[in-house]
């Protein structure tokens, strides 16, 4: 049966989430993809500090986050902090739809509209045809390493994007595919911009990072992309 686990962030915030502990079946495995059941992804970590030091700018907001695994880490902590209009939790694989659930009823203090979907990228007109154009920020933490899917991932964050809203997208530059997605995303007529210290507690825990053995900068500091409608 999956576990409770209380998530302790900054300045004494909390998120209580299930962790799963299965084992992934081939079955899981054959969904969109299976990443986000595998381990809580630092760049959902570090998503999730910059929206606790930017709470303001989520009161009232339409909140939608995309690919986030079996936590949905940062849209939680916009449900229970943010004070936001209503907040949609999405990942493409159902295992990760079905503990973000879980985990949602396990932080009884969200007072928000919160909805749990299990939508695929590519099929985000066909799944969602009236929210087209309807939110104000889009969340997504380590989504863009995928060759296969990054297009689907652009294509997503154009449809639903509000025309002022802002997507926060935080990945680790990976060789090219974090500029890859930039790439993507400008061809559509989206603006990127990248911002590499974007949070001090996140920056400091980098710097510290820096001086261990096996921690490289390319493979595992997030990057923050603000992606906005020209």
């Amino acid at each position: 049966m999956p576990g409770m686990s209380r998530i302790t962030l900054s300045n004494g915030y909390t998120i209580n989430v299930q962790r799963l502990k299965r084992k992934i079946t081939a079955t899981d495995l054959m969904g969109f993809n299976n990443t986000g059941n595998i381990c809580l992804w630092p760049s959902e970590e570090a998503l999730s500090c910059y929206v606790l030091e930017n709470l303001r700018d989520f009161h009232g907001k339409w909140i939608l986050e995309l690919g986030g695994g079996m936590t949905c880490l940062a849209g939680l902590v916009v449900a229970k902090y943010g004070n936001p209009y209503g907040v949609h939790l999405t990942d493409g694989n159902s295992v990760s739809v079905d503990n973000v659930r879980r985990s949602l009823r396990l932080n009884p203090t969200i007072n928000c509209c919160v909805k749990c979907s299990n939508i695929p990228w590519e099929r985000s007109r066909e799944l969602c045809p009236g929210d087209e154009g309807k939110f104000d920020f889009i969340l997504s933490a380590d989504c863009v390493f995928f060759d296969d899917a990054r297009a689907s991932l652009v294509d997503a964050i154009d449809y639903f994007l509000a025309v002022e809203g802002i997507a926060l997208v935080v990945a680790p530059k990976r060789g090219h595919t974090l500029d890859l997605f930039a790439t993507d995303a400008t061809s559509r007529g989206l603006k990127c911009r990248q911002i590499q210290k974007y949070s001090e507690r996140v920056w400091m825990k980098h710097l510290e990072l820096m001086m261990t053995k096996h921690y490289r900068e390319d493979l595992h500091y997030p990057i923050l992309v603000l992606v906005t409608k020209i």
